[in-house]
This record gives structure tokens, C-alpha cells and sequence, in this order.
């Protein structure tokens, strides 16, 4: 049901499956669709894999994405941190030779609290692009998860919340301005495309409730307006 409504809107839908089997599952239903093998397996979320142990379900995967006539992605690292790009060099040199075309993509959250603030170990946001660029070749890449949420922050995680000058909160203007800013970048850098977390927040005042383009009342806020029309995949 979800694919056919994003068809209806013209967009390209980007499906997350487990295994080349699941795949195989669905069928022509993925035809034409892009195909995302896995979420985060380098443990940021869902639990972690190997890089060895990933490596070795990718080739089911592309077969699967071949034979069904998807778009194959893999790699979906957590973020562009020092581990997770780590973790994707070794990965990559554990997959056989001679495989069927695929795309790498990466998530993509901030560390801190400012838009251009990298994560350790990076002297910009630049240089963490370009060192998963070395990392992936020639291959192409999107950035297949980025967002910002508005409940409370921490500026140090091991001060508490009450800690003089520790807490800071984006607001929802502040969100609009970090996506338009992100849309630009990573249609600069290249990426094949890139996807905002998410459409519609939840019902807590969580973390992982208030990401939404629009409030969970159904009223759009300042960042829907971001969502550049040459982007065309959800």
C-alpha cells in the first residue's frame, strides 16, 4: 500500500529490506524502486554486524535487486564518524569480486550543536565527505537518512541536563534553516540523493517524536517548505 501511494506522487520510493531474500519476497513490487540492505548494520540502531558477516549477504542481496529490477544500495552506516567509515573500509574489502553495480549510502547527523561543526577526528564537514569518498571510489553514494529533532539537548553528554549552560534546543526555524543548508550541501558534494527523517512527528515530546515535517495534528512546519523539487525519492 505505502509503495503505491509514493508511486501516485511521482516520488521514487527507498525500501530497507532485511535479505536478498526478502527481496525475492516482493517481487515486482520493487521494481524500479531503490533497495537499501539493511539499517545502520554498523550498530548504531538495529545491531551490529561484522563487516565480514555483512559483506558476505551482500551478493544474495544484488542478485535479488537484479532479478527484480531494483536499485541496489548498501552500506547504510550510522553516521560519517571515524568508527562508521572504520567499519565501511572493512566491509567493502570483505565483498568477492565481480559483483553486479551497487550504490553506498551513509546517515548523516550532527555532532553538537552547530551545522558546520564535524564529528571528532574531521576538520569540517568537507573533509568527512571526502574521506567517504576515498573510502567508496567511484561508486555512487546518497545520503539515505539526515534530520533534526526539537526536544532538549545536552552540549557535553556526561553534565546533566540542569548544568549551567549544558541544554540547548532547536527550534523549529532553526531546523528549516540546518535542512535548507543540508539539501545544498549534499547536492554540491554529489550525492545521488538525499533523504529528510521524517514526515510526521509522534505523539511524546521524545527525541524520536519530534523529527516531523509536519506536527502530529497534521499542520506543516517551517522545513516542508525546504524539500527542493529535484529530489524525488522517500
Amino acid at each position: 500500500h505505502m509503495l503505491a501511494v509514493i508511486r501516485a506522487c511521482g516520488l521514487t520510493p527507498l525500501v530497507i529490506v532485511r535479505d536478498g531474500a526478502q527481496v525475492l519476497r516482493l517481487n515486482s513490487s520493487l521494481e524500479g524502486a531503490a533497495c537499501e540492505y539493511w539499517n545502520e548494520p554498523d550498530g548504531t540502531i538495529d545491531g551490529a554486524f561484522t563487516p565480514e558477516g555483512y559483506a558476505a549477504g551482500v551478493p544474495a542481496f544484488l542478485d535479488a535487486c537484479v532479478e527484480v529490477g531494483a536499485q541496489p544500495w548498501i552500506g547504510a552506516i550510522g553516521n560519517l564518524t571515524m568508527t562508521s567509515l572504520g567499519w565501511l573500509t572493512d566491509m567493502l574489502a570483505a565483498l568477492p569480486p565481480d559483483l553486479p553495480p551497487f550504490g553506498i549510502t551513509a546517515h548523516y547527523y550532527l555532532h553538537g550543536q552547530h551545522w558546520n561543526r564535524p564529528h571528532p577526528g574531521f576538520t569540517d564537514r568537507i573533509h568527512e565527505v571526502e574521506t567517504f569518498k576515498a573510502i567508496i571510489g567511484d561508486r555512487p553514494w546518497a545520503i539515505s537518512e539526515f534530520g533534526y529533532w526539537t526536544t532538549p539537548q545536552r552540549h557535553r553528554a556526561w553534565l546533566p541536563f540542569w548544568w549551567p549552560g549544558n541544554r540547548f534546543r532547536w527550534t523549529d526555524a532553526d531546523v528549516a534553516r540546518m535542512v535548507r543548508q543540508d539539501w545544498d550541501f549534499w547536492d554540491w558534494q554529489g550525492a545521488a540523493f538525499a533523504c529528510l527523517y521524517q514526515i510526521t512527528d509522534g505523539p511524546t515530546n521524545t527525541k524520536e517524536d519530534r523529527f516531523g515535517l509536519r506536527r502530529i495534528d497534521g499542520s506543516w512546519k517551517p522545513a516542508a517548505d525546504t524539500v527542493p523539487s529535484r529530489y524525488n525519492v522517500v
